[in-house]
């Protein structure tokens, strides 16, 4: 199964200083020799931009690898036509996919914006909906947005019990992966009519 690898040297803000760059620049290289099939970054350049610069100098390092635009996109949108600016930046900058919930809190919130998205990027890059993907939800993001890809969690809250059966101090509970839960929406999206999705339009599709 391929492996697409998150690059972030720290939490918070996406606007990365020069002084974090090289550290996430090895660890592209690093994921380069061990085989990975993609990196996913996000670099934000100020208020509704996306900074190119840096999203280019990972392209280029990433060499065979893809790489994908993460959320740091949903950080940018706010302004008046933002999202068609921010858009064309990533494009251009080689990215081949763009993971997105359409500036919303979850995607379902934000379909019609994801779906935009979809239309203008004509094939040009991969959308993928993220953020509160869910088993009920999946079928009907995919078929009102047309993304082909979708990103979701799929995760359980397993509780954790000590020795004593009680709380401890260091006790929490573990989120892990519903095998399950994955393999239901895998069934799900196979039954999907692709070719019925607004993903492109009549002219675009047969350009294809």
């Amino acid at each position: 199964m391929p492996v697409h690898v998150l690059i972030r040297p720290r939490p918070g803000h996406f606007a990365y200083g020069r002084e974090e760059l090289p550290t996430m620049m090895e660890d592209v290289a690093i994921c380069r020799e061990l085989g990975c099939a993609g990196v996913v970054v996000g670099f934000a350049g100020g208020i509704y931009n996306v900074n190119q610069i840096y999203t280019e100098l990972v392209v280029g390092a990433a060499g065979d690898m893809s790489v994908t635009f993460h959320r740091a996109f949903d950080d940018i949108l706010g302004a008046f036509g933002a999202e068609a600016f921010a858009l064309e930046k990533v494009i251009e900058a080689g990215c081949k996919r763009l993971l997105t919930s359409g500036g919303e809190d979850t995607a379902e919130h934000g379909m019609d914006q994801i779906r935009h998205l979809v239309e203008r990027a004509g094939g040009r890059i991969s959308v993928m909906a993220e953020a509160g993907v869910n088993l009920e939800n999946v079928k009907k993001i995919i078929q009102h947005t047309g993304v082909r890809e979708v990103h979701t969690t799929a995760k359980q809250v397993r509780k954790q019990i000590g020795k004593s059966e009680r709380k401890g101090l260091f006790e929490a509970d573990e989120i892990v992966v519903d095998g399950k839960v994955v393999a239901k929406m895998v069934e799900a999206l196979e039954s999907i009519d692709v070719e019925s999705l607004p993903s492109i339009s009549p002219a675009q599709r047969s350009k294809k």
